[in-house]
């Protein structure tokens, strides 16, 4: 028997044990990642803290609890990552700071794309199936069509 989606932007998973991590207070997300001298962010992980953290060791390892990036909140902090605004004048280094864009596109999908985080776990197999021909860019990750995949694909 499969079972639909989970309750999306409420769960997330973990990207060294693949346990479910929640916003509760009680649970212990975090995002980490790394940044070179120019301040440049790279290599963003969803993790549990402690326990399952891979760059806490690094002299160059950054990271917040998962709540700062949750919400509108959380995406105002990401954006001001890729570009802190006409407000600041950071014109040229600013350019410099820009977040390794692949690692950075999946963390932002991942929190605030709804179905998102449950549907990638089968994207190699849907890829696999040919699940995504026809498909662009854009409507892969139309909520339809990742409630899709998870409909299909998630066994009971």
């Amino acid at each position: 028997m499969k079972k639909g989606p989970m309750q999306p932007l409420t769960h997330w998973f973990c990207d060294t044990c693949g346990e479910a991590i929640s916003l509760t207070p009680s649970d212990t997300g975090w995002i980490e990642w790394l940044e070179l001298d120019t301040g440049k962010p790279r290599e963003f992980r969803i993790c549990h803290n402690g326990r399952c953290a891979r760059h806490n060791r690094k002299p160059e390892c950054c990271d917040l609890d998962l709540s700062h990036f949750a919400g509108p909140t959380g995406k105002a902090y990401l954006l001001s990552m890729l570009y802190a605004g006409p407000t600041i004048d950071w014109h040229g280094p600013q350019l410099e700071r820009l977040p390794e864009m692949i690692s950075f596109t999946e963390l932002f999908r991942r929190l605030h794309i709804p179905y998102y985080e449950e549907a990638r776990i089968y994207f190699d197999e849907a890829r696999g199936d040919g699940f995504f021909e026809g498909d662009n860019e854009f409507t892969i990750y139309s909520q339809p069509n990742l409630i899709k995949i998870i409909e299909q694909y998630k066994t009971g």
